[in-house]
């Protein structure tokens, strides 16, 4: 059962309009909800088909319009735990909130996963210096999660045989 003192993580990453930008948020949100995390996703209470295709504004007037999330997002970073940032392919555009993100959290000392095999990423040493863990994939990087948060330790079922040797 989730509660307020559930431990949180903020589900940091690139935000489009696309789909594949938007569905890990919901499948990490539900795995960790297993294992009694919370998380803080910047898209909650937003529309995708209300976002221009960059998911940098909405296409009509909303709240959250003009930048209007940028200040939620920090106070997010801030009352979270850890921090998941997920950068599975190479963006159409720099997402250059997402490491915003990954600075504020920095700075925070807040714990910072990513999940990432792109070289442009993982070798980087802004990333791979700061981060707590790098994964090379989702999977790997919920069960951090779950084994740095969670109140119970993973089982070895599904885990794989080697977890990556990134960081």
């Amino acid at each position: 059962m989730l509660t307020n003192h559930s431990p949180t993580v903020y589900l940091c990453g690139t935000i489009t309009t696309d789909p594949k930008y938007l569905n890990w948020r919901t499948e990490t949100e539900e795995k960790l909800a297993t294992w009694g995390i919370n998380a803080l996703s910047p898209i909650r209470g937003k529309t995708a088909s209300q976002w221009s295709s960059d998911g940098l504004d909405s296409i009509q007037p909303t709240i959250y319009d003009r930048g209007g999330f940028v200040d939620r997002d920090y106070r997010d970073v801030r009352r979270c735990d850890a921090v998941l940032v997920m950068f599975f392919e190479p963006p159409d555009r720099q997402s250059i909130g997402t490491w915003v993100e990954f600075g504020w959290a920095d700075e925070m000392r807040k714990p910072i996963v990513v999940a990432s095999d792109l070289p442009e990423v993982i070798q980087h040493p802004f990333i791979w210096k700061r981060a707590a863990r790098i994964c090379p994939t989702l999977e790997e990087a919920q069960l951090y999660l779950q084994f740095l948060l969670g109140e119970h330790q993973p089982c070895n079922t599904g885990i794989p045989e080697k977890l990556g040797d990134a960081h």
